[in-house]
């Protein structure tokens, strides 16, 4: 059988914010230049369509397309700061490129609009990266490890739904501490975190205090990675290509409704008895 591909670490996520630092300053640049110098460029227009030969028409284009590909790279690690940062950098890069044309003579009238409407824009898009790095710092314990937390892999165990439809439930979190001891706390989880890898963050000496917190880059960790952390935490071993098969066949069938969460963890369970 062939093994399965090995899981995507941190490491992953850093490269790709490194691949989406050239495309941001790309597409501010050419969203500035482009805009900038659009009023220069000359339009021949017949019959009601309009063309240009002027390459200086591909700027915005290019601006734009940089963009796009600034955020898919970065959308992995930073989510939906991501796509704030994005839908803010563009509208600012365009506002900096028409202010230089009115210092340049283009009248100010002519894009005045233009200035409030992407100024509006970009309000919007620094407000969600905004309440999108508060959300990641809350969920992933950032700060933990500043305010002296202990953070370690965990799992979820017995995870029972509230029943009041919002997706919120309880779970044991299983972990062990840094001595190597056992514990189960009961913590309240979203449904969606069941299928995540977690850490266990807690005050230094009482693990009894922990709560369940996210790792950044979840959206690179596969399954192989969240069987990994289910087996550490249970003795089980997580190495076997069929495992990690039968436990993504088992959270499928979960997803498509025909296993309840009792039976979804009973039968995880025993998959994962030695």
């Amino acid at each position: 059988m062939t093994p399965p591909p090995p899981p995507r670490t941190p490491k992953s996520g850093l490269v790709l914010l490194l691949f989406a630092l050239p495309c941001g300053l790309a597409a501010w640049y050419l969203l500035q230049r482009g805009n900038a110098e659009a009023h220069l460029i000359p339009w021949s227009c017949w019959g009601g369509e309009c063309s240009t030969d002027d390459p200086r028409v591909f700027l915005i284009i290019g601006g734009v397309a940089a963009n796009i590909a600034c955020f898919a790279f970065a959308l992995a690690a930073l989510r939906a700061i991501a796509f704030g940062a994005a839908m803010a950098l563009g509208p600012l890069a365009s506002i900096s490129g028409w202010r230089e044309a009115v210092a340049g003579g283009l009248p100010a009238a002519e894009v005045s609009t233009e200035i409030k409407v992407w100024g509006a824009v970009a309000g919007v898009g620094a407000v969600i990266a905004l309440l999108g790095l508060v959300y990641e710092l809350r969920v992933s314990a950032a700060f933990a490890a500043l305010l002296g937390r202990e953070r370690v892999p965990a799992a979820l165990e017995d995870y029972k739904d509230a029943g009041s439809g919002s997706g919120v439930g309880t779970a044991a979190l299983a972990f062990r501490d840094r001595r190597g001891h056992p514990h189960r706390v009961e913590v309240r989880v979203p449904r969606s975190w069941t299928r995540a890898p977690l850490a266990a963050v807690y005050p230094a000496g009482d693990p009894a205090r922990a709560r369940a917190a996210l790792p950044w880059l979840r959206r690179l960790i596969t399954a192989e990675t969240v069987a990994s952390t289910v087996s550490a935490e249970t003795g089980a071993p997580a190495s076997e290509p069929s495992l990690v098969g039968e436990l993504e066949r088992l959270a499928a069938l979960r997803r498509e409704g025909h296993l309840t969460e009792e039976e979804f963890q009973l039968a995880k369970r025993r998959l994962l008895e030695p």
